[in-house]
């Protein structure tokens, strides 16, 4: 996943393939989170900053 989205750490791609499939993640980290939900299945993340 990290590969592929170029971004987020190893931490964040664990947190992202936690959620899979189907799961929500809820961050303020939305950029890398959100590259990574790409390349991952069905996985939903909504940013918690605002």
């Amino acid at each position: 996943m990290r590969a592929k989205a170029g971004r987020g750490s190893a931490v964040d791609a664990v947190v992202v393939a936690m959620a899979e499939p189907g799961g929500t993640v809820f961050t303020s980290d939305i950029k890398d989170l959100k590259a990574l939900a790409a390349y991952a299945h069905d996985v939903s993340v909504f940013d918690m900053s605002q």
